[in-house]
């Protein structure tokens, strides 16, 4: 990701005792908009705080160098030294992002005597007295940063080095008597804090702060799902003996869902320990009667029955996305900590896989012959969790509790499959066609392909420049592998669909994202490809009927783009996977159909699970140039093989066969498309343009105030409602809703749409 940095701040021992952590994550999390990916307890020993002081001083400007020396004296003195039997704790937390540390700085802020408006972390926490003569007489920063990239790597691998010797779980730190009935006890700040960076998280250990314990441990964690059924173990008997045996497993598989990411019948066993998609905070808290002072200020299961002031009254929403867990007993405290490996150490993995080199202290310490810690490649670092699926998972996560939710999120045809195309792959089955085929397909669906490409689309290719794919997604991603190169540029127009700039990035290649505007119909101008383009620009991605828009090009859009990629040699990637739905006497156009020109450049992406609604089917296709053919025949053979044998065969008898279940299809699509779009365009506070192609209405929801996320989250708690946020398209000011369901659940989905914004 462009521009992506580690920034780190570390709340001082006197933030600590005095319990303002709450206010100072949230206020991290909410005004950087960075991912909080680690964090870690720490009782800092003396060879850790002296290379961290030993470091501090850098500046040569006398006004600048006395502030970091009062820095080092303040972390020589207050970092080691006992303070009523206490050794200092801190709490060192990781943040990742685009410019980082710029962020941090911002919101951080400077050490300065005058307050001016209490907006940053040190005008609120931090203080600075100085007498007549300037003389500083008491100074306390609140939290301690850095805001240079190369000190913060630096400060990193230092805290990373001293991570198992001086950090963890500080059971020895704070005093107690010797008769008090210590416990320990484990919460859990739940994934449904972390949707949209917000005061949540913040607010929560905030309320927590109340029991008067100590916090000892810190852990930014993503619950496998191995640990999650593990942990909710204890839950599933319960729920069936209330539920019976379906619905409690199902109720119980949605609590899985809801914590890791995936349902245990969904994820294959070899997949069940990875780390989970859904992000917790886990925090060790310790003190007398520790269990039920935490219970206390939590509350009761069911938000709606908690006392005021609770946890789970000010921030829950429902019996399971009720803000936080906490432990009900010192042995399930135990148990569960267990479970979720709360002393491993994953905070110095991940400094040293992100600056990809471990650190002295680690080659020293470790044989080389030691396990070392899994690392992820650094393009899978850099993907983007999917916003579409936070939302997804909350909404069945509400359906399992009997809510009813009206989902508009949905990205298939709610069609089945036609007759005549599943009789032909049972068929292929009963015939045995259950091996490997060629890698490109068998011979007489890319031959028909081919015929199909010059009738429908006036493209002339021969069947070898046809390769057939698992789904036309695959067919983009080959593509691209097959023709970008890091360094290379790849232009895309936004909003788009979500995959395109993930698949450039994870070739490494780096996309460039031009915005268009509800004014030009969400379409991007011949001038703004030109304005975007470099040296190093290799590819233009075009998708046309458009996801999330709707947008269907003219013949003379396109032409007027072709012509300025042609005049660079630039491949255009054509993803025509809507090209059968579109409406109101809008024409689809190929582009490579557009001239000799445009054919040689073009790569024509298209498939079966929308025209067919054949989602489930995994088979799309790609025809191109014969050397990029050849690429990627070559990648998919040492890839994937071969697309799936008998589904091949269903898609020959998709081409071949009836075409008028797509006119059906089609023509509810259109009456679906014609009441959402007439409904919300009388809705005084978002604007829409008409789509004229695929299932989806993008909606512009600007003149309301509220991110795309914030929208959709509240949306969905408030009036059950679960659309798209634009920012999953690259465009923050809209939400997409799909007609792709039926009309009696557009109608209420709408009311109640209508009604959520007229609060607003």
């Amino acid at each position: 990701m462009q521009n992506e940095q580690l920034a780190y701040v570390a709340v001082t021992p006197y933030s600590m005792r005095k319990s303002r952590t709450g206010g100072i994550v949230g206020r991290l999390i909410s005004r950087t908009g960075l991912d909080l990916v680690g964090g870690r307890m720490f009782a800092p020993g003396l060879e850790l705080t002296k290379r961290y002081a030993e470091m501090i001083v850098t500046e040569t400007d006398p006004r600048h160098r006395a502030t970091q020396e009062l820095i080092r004296e303040y972390v020589l003195k207050n970092f080691t030294s006992e303070i009523s039997g206490q050794r200092p704790r801190v709490l060192f937390l990781v943040f990742r992002g685009p410019e980082a540390v710029e962020k941090i700085h911002s919101t951080v802020g400077h050490i300065v005597h005058e307050r001016t408006s209490g907006e940053t972390i040190r005008d609120t926490y931090g203080d600075y007295n100085t007498d007549d003569s300037g003389k500083v007489t008491y100074f306390e920063p609140g939290v301690l940063a850095t805001f240079d990239p190369k000190a913060v790597e630096h400060d990193l691998k230092l805290w990373a080095e001293f991570s198992d010797s001086d950090g963890g779980i500080l059971d020895r730190v704070v005093p107690f008597p010797s008769n008090a009935q210590v416990e320990k006890t484990l919460v859990l700040i739940k994934p449904d804090n972390f949707r949209f960076p917000n005061l949540r998280p913040g607010g929560v250990i905030e309320v927590f702060s109340r029991s008067g314990l100590s916090i000892i441990g810190f852990k930014v964690h993503r619950m496998s799902a191995a640990q999650a059924e593990e942990f909710y173990g204890p839950v599933l008997p319960v729920l069936e003996k209330k539920l019976g045996p379906k619905s409690g497993r199902d109720n119980w598989e949605s609590i899985i869902e809801f914590m890791a990411g995936r349902k245990p019948s969904e994820c294959p066993p070899e997949e069940r320990g990875a780390p989970g998609t859904e992000k917790s905070i886990a925090i060790v808290y310790q003190g007398v009667d520790a269990v039920r002072k935490i219970r206390d200020v939590l509350g009761p299961t069911d938000p709606a029955k908690a006392p005021p002031g609770s946890i789970r009254r000010e921030f829950g929403q429902t019996i399971m996305i009720n803000a936080a867990h906490a432990s009900d007993s010192p042995e399930n405290a135990k148990r569960e900590m267990a479970i979720i490996r709360i002393d491993e150490n994953n905070f110095k993995p991940l400094i040293e896989n992100f600056y990809r080199r471990p650190s002295l202290r680690s080659i020293l310490n470790h044989p080389t012959t030691s396990p070392t810690p899994m690392e992820i490649s650094e393009r899978a670092a850099q993907l983007s969790p999917s916003l579409t699926l936070s939302i997804d998972s909350k909404a069945k996560a509400m359906k399992a509790e009997g809510i009813d939710v009206c989902g508009f999120g949905a990205g298939e045809p709610d069609f089945d499959t036609p007759e005549h195309i599943k009789k032909a792959a049972i068929d292929a089955l009963e015939a045995g066609f259950t091996k490997y085929t060629p890698s490109a397909g068998i011979p007489e669906l890319r031959q028909a392909i081919a015929e199909k490409l010059a009738a429908d689309n006036d493209l002339n290719y021969r069947g070898t420049q046809i390769i057939v794919s698992n789904g036309a997604k695959h067919a983009c991603y080959n593509a691209i592998l097959a023709t970008c190169q890091p360094g290379d540029e790849v232009v895309i127009p936004a909003p788009y669909w979500v995959s395109y700039p993930e698949m450039v990035r994870l070739v490494g290649a780096e996309p460039v994202i031009v915005p268009t505007s509800e004014r030009h119909s969400w379409k991007m101008r011949a001038e703004d490809f030109e304005n975007a383009m470099t040296p190093r620009t290799k590819m233009l991605i075009m998708n046309s009927p458009c996801n999330p828009t709707g947008s269907v090009y003219t013949r003379e859009e396109l032409q007027a783009i072709v012509d300025v990629a042609a005049e660079e040699d630039i491949y255009i990637l054509s993803d025509e996977i809507y090209e059968k739905l579109v409406y109101d006497g809008a024409k689809h156009v190929s582009i490579g159909s557009l001239s000799e020109a445009a054919h040689d450049l073009t790569i024509t992406i298209n498939g079966f699970s929308k025209t067919y609604a054949m989602t489930g089917w995994r088979l799309g296709y790609l025809a191109a140039p014969e050397a990029v053919a050849k690429a990627v025949d070559s990648i998919q053979s040492h890839t994937a093989s071969n697309p799936s044998s008998f589904s091949q065969y269903g898609a020959l008898a998709a081409l071949k066969g009836d075409q008028q279940p797509i006119i059906d299809m089609r023509e509810e699509f259109d009456m679906r498309r014609n009441y959402m779009f007439d409904r919300v365009s009388k809705i005084s506070n978002v604007t829409a343009v008409k789509p004229e192609g695929a299932f989806y209405v993008l909606v512009n929801i600007s003149q309301l105030g509220l991110t795309s996320q914030n929208f959709a989250d509240r949306l969905l708690s408030k009036a059950n409602v679960a659309v798209v946020p634009g920012a999953a398209f690259g465009d923050d000011r809209t939400v997409r809703l799909s007609y792709a369901t039926s009309i009696d659940v557009i109608k209420k989905g709408l009311d109640r749409f209508q009604d959520f914004c007229r609060t607003l």
